[in-house]
């Protein structure tokens, strides 16, 4: 077991730095050079919501131990905007601009492409649910250490 497990974790590390390269190439393809996928994947997961940027940096909305300096990249860059929360405000949230929704409609096509492809495969949407499931209980386990 030791092995096969190993072997696993190096898979998904693998699988995570295709995907990447693979959200990469739909942003290069799009005329998107300033940024990389893991900007994209922030902008991604902050999609049409206004998360506080505490809540961007904590609850993993960004595999990598540098989201401070990609959040600070992205605004800079002009692909999110950061405001003083309405109710709290010592919390600042974030929201995309027109650039960064231009990412999100981007990232959110490559994914349906892929889902897609991934169909053509042979995979199907049970088997990603079953994965998500096996990974989601090893995320628990290794959460709970």
């Amino acid at each position: 077991m030791h092995k096969d497990f190993y072997d696993l974790t190096i898979k998904l590390n693998s699988i995570n730095k295709m995907f990447h390269g693979y959200i990469s190439n739909a942003l290069n393809k799009n005329g998107i050079q300033d940024i990389k996928a893991t900007g994209a994947l922030i902008i991604k997961n902050i999609g049409k919501y206004e998360p506080t940027i505490d809540k961007v940096t904590t609850y993993g909305y960004s595999v990598g131990a540098n989201i401070s300096y990609n959040i600070k990249d992205l605004i800079n860059k002009g692909y999110l905007t950061k405001s003083i929360h309405p109710v709290d405000t010592r919390c600042a949230c974030l929201s995309l601009t027109e650039r960064g929704k231009r990412v999100l409609d981007i990232v959110d096509c490559a994914i349906l492409s892929q889902d897609n492809s991934l169909n053509n495969a042979g995979i199907s949407g049970n088997d990603i649910m079953s994965a998500n499931s096996f990974i989601n209980k090893l995320e628990e386990f290794f959460a709970s250490r």
